[in-house]
């Protein structure tokens, strides 16, 4: 059994009888005398040791209601991520005689869409949603070879290894969001006899761009468990705390801050820390945010119950490599100036007065 290099395109009648020829030789068991790609001829010894009838069209397993269900809450971002595609092929290539199908990383089919014509004959062959597109269950196609080799692939015809794929060309490419495999796979299949409509190179583009959304997505979510994570820790503290960026503006301000300064007209977030201190203290605060160092302070704070003196600490917020994005500001209400507790010189500027 030897594959050969192939000059054909896949839907070129000549190969495809070609192709016909070599696959009646494997099932057969006989030496392979045509020409076939390695990919296919990959997909047909997978599809032999699954031991997959080539003949009869096999009896797909279908997710019943509640599992299915629960695979798809179990793939919300991926369903989210790929709804605009799913729209947008859904218009373009219906009444083509395409559908477009979406696969989980089970081999589950999620959803599809498309020619309602061929829609209507895919689920007489199980290629529907909840049904099991894995190489073991139904053979070797697109989807379960983008599956297993993590990249595009294209089988057309006679290139399927079950003969009730025979008269279908599919394209199908994963979803890569991360370096942990694939995510899904998206596919565009049609009647072998229908219209060329590029579709390894559609469907690449357009995995490609579901993956992109996906991991948007995920940076998004990351970033908003990150925020609930910092939000709560800051909150957990016992004191006012400000976190401001290198113009000084607040980034974020826990409850004890919060509760200080708010007097129900705009949130601390937003807002300019010098807008919190009194205009003979703003130079200083000023000196203090720009020299990005640890100090000490005692200033004049315009709170929600009026000015108060109120100690403060700096504390530069620094990336790993060391250069510093920002400050943290500390307010300690019950160390002021009154008190005695918190005087002398300062690292931002000269010993405060009361």
């Amino acid at each position: 059994m030897r594959c050969l290099p192939v000059d054909f395109t896949p839907q070129n009648p000549v190969y495809q009888q070609t192709v016909h020829e070599a696959w009646k030789d494997f099932i057969d068991g006989h030496e392979i005398r045509g020409r076939v790609p390695d990919h296919i001829l990959d997909g047909w010894l997978l599809s032999r040791n699954a031991c997959i009838d080539p003949v009869r069209v096999p009896e797909v397993p279908v997710l019943e209601r509640v599992p299915f269900d629960d695979l798809c809450s179990q793939s919300a971002m991926l369903l989210n991520a790929a709804a605009p595609v799913l729209e947008m092929l859904d218009s373009s290539i219906s009444g083509t005689g395409h559908m477009a199908i979406l696969t989980g990383s089970s081999g589950h089919i999620l959803a599809t869409v498309g020619d309602k014509d061929l829609l209507n004959v895919a689920r007489t062959q199980y290629n529907m949603p909840g049904a099991d597109r894995n190489i073991d269950k139904v053979g070797a196609s697109a989807i379960g070879m983008a599956l297993q080799r993590r990249c595009p692939v294209q089988i057309c015809g006679y290139e399927h290894y079950n003969a009730g794929l025979h008269s279908w060309r599919c394209a199908s490419a994963p979803i890569l969001a991360d370096a942990s495999g694939v995510l899904a796979v998206l596919t565009i299949s049609g009647n072998i006899a229908s219209p060329e409509i590029m579709a390894l190179a559609l469907v690449t583009t357009f995995a490609n761009y579901i993956g992109m959304r996906v991991r948007q997505q995920t940076i998004e979510t990351t970033g908003q468990k990150l925020e609930a994570l910092l939000r709560n820790a800051h909150d957990s503290l016992t004191y006012p705390l400000l976190v401001l960026d290198g113009n000084g503006g607040i980034t974020h301000a826990n409850k004890h801050a919060s509760t200080l300064f708010t007097s129900g007209e705009l949130e601390l977030p937003g807002r300019s820390a010098v807008s919190l201190v009194s205009s003979l203290d703003v130079q200083r605060l000023q000196r203090a945010l720009a020299g990005q160092r640890q100090g000490q302070d005692t200033l004049t704070f315009l709170t929600g119950q009026g000015p108060q003196r109120i100690a403060c600490t700096f504390s530069p917020v620094e990336l790993s490599a060391g250069k510093s994005v920002g400050m943290a500001l500390a307010l300690n209400p019950d160390m002021t100036a009154t008190g005695g507790r918190n005087r002398g010189r300062t690292a931002s500027g000269p010993p405060p007065t009361s």
